[in-house]
């Protein structure tokens, strides 16, 4: 039942300095790539005011290239 605000300081400090980061009121996308750009990682933070009663939502992505 963290705040939107707790949860993306929590993986802004996890992900380190050289990610980009789109927040709103609704929701954050943090973005980091690895420095040979073969590596990412996208952390999609939203709040579900409906089915989930406010809490909230948190899906990561990490892909590769081989």
């Amino acid at each position: 039942d963290d705040a939107l605000d707790k949860v993306v300081s929590f993986y802004k400090d996890k992900m380190g300095q050289s990610i980009s980061v789109f927040q709103n009121e609704e929701g954050a996308i943090l973005t980091m790539n690895s420095p040979d750009n073969k590596s990412s990682v996208v952390v999609t933070i939203s709040t579900d005011t409906g089915a989930t009663d406010g809490h909230t939502k948190i899906a990561i992505m990490h892909t590769k290239s081989t």
